[in-house]
């Protein structure tokens, strides 16, 4: 029962915040009105029960403000549209190969504008080359192309799709370089060298598309599953079971 009262609370203090837009200080402030809660209902098992879940729901307001992106001069998103920009950045997951293209996800630490002016940036972008390319975990790059915002499809929103992995912009056809090598996480480094490794001994022991479903279940990458395959995970709602994403192997490795 405790447990399902402080769940619940964190829930609803996500949703208040998600509808309600409350400033970060106020949600702080409003932590004194449980604490107070506490001390005056102290001998009371029930009432310490509902102001530790207040306490929870004020978390979770907390926890769902801060993860919000914050659209000002540092942040790379502030500028999609501006035109050609270049961004330096470390490659901060596993290369996701496509067919004719590769998805490498950026994270940018300087932006060069149009002016040619430079400055410090914090942001992800998603930076679509055309293959063949050799790019890997931790390569930092130096990316020169058109910044803009994801396609919104009449039937899939690609935008809320990234948007809902902290990505904001993208660059597709870039020109694009290799600045330094292994500028990541060694740990990570060497959970991205198993995975290959254990895609290579599947396509070895496995025919298609028997291979590319296992690698997707057993391994998170999807890039070989035929484009049916993956809309059917899409249309029933099990693409959880090919998500293992490169933030959940950075939360493994940390």
């Amino acid at each position: 029962m405790p447990l399902i009262s402080l769940s619940t609370g964190w829930f609803i203090g996500i949703a208040l915040a998600s509808a309600l837009h409350l400033p970060i200080e106020l949600l702080f402030l409003a932590f004194l009105v449980p604490i107070a809660g506490l001390f005056l209902w102290r001998d009371d098992r029930r009432g310490r029960l509902i102001w530790i879940s207040v306490i929870f729901a004020i978390g979770g307001a907390v926890w769902f403000t801060v993860r919000q992106p914050r659209f000002d001069e540092n942040f790379l998103p502030t500028y999609n549209g501006i035109g050609e920009v270049t961004i330096e950045g470390v490659i901060e997951a596993d290369p996701d190969v496509r067919d004719t293209y590769l998805n490498l996800r950026v994270t940018a630490d300087r932006l060069t504008m149009p002016d040619g002016s430079s400055r410090p940036i914090e942001g992800l972008v998603l930076v679509r080359p055309s293959r063949p390319a050799e790019f890997r975990y931790g390569d930092r790059v130096r990316v020169t192309g058109e910044l803009t915002a994801p396609p919104e499809f009449a039937t899939f929103s690609y935008r809320d799709f990234l948007a809902r992995q902290g990505i904001y912009s993208m660059i597709d056809r870039p020109r694009l370089s290799v600045l330094a090598r292994d500028q990541g996480s060694p740990i990570l480094a060497a959970i991205y060298t198993l995975r290959a490794r254990g895609r290579a001994v599947i396509a070895q022991i496995l025919p298609e598309p028997s291979a590319s479903l296992l690698t997707g279940i057993l391994l998170g990458d999807d890039s070989g599953m035929p484009l049916d395959v993956q809309a059917e995970f899409r249309r029933t709602g099990t693409t959880h079971i090919i998500a293992i994403s490169g933030t959940t192997l950075r939360s493994w490795s940390a």
